[in-house]
């Protein structure tokens, strides 16, 4: 599963719920970080990186 790719996530919820019937519990066990300074940086590993890190845990709960 590409945990980037909103289809594959909303996929993998619900053939879990499917198969269990519900889910109790969402851990948020992934996460990447680009190692750079604040002048290396750019919008979009910063863009990535609240995708992967913020975003998919909320999209994962709603």
């Amino acid at each position: 599963m590409n945990v980037k790719d909103e289809t594959d996530v909303k996929c993998a919820l619900e053939e879990t719920t499917n198969k269990f019937g519900r889910i109790d519990v969402v851990i948020n066990n992934d996460g990447i970080t680009h190692f750079s300074t604040i002048e290396e940086m750019n919008d979009a590993s910063t863009r990535e990186e609240f995708d992967v890190n913020i975003f998919l845990s909320i999209e994962c709960y709603s």
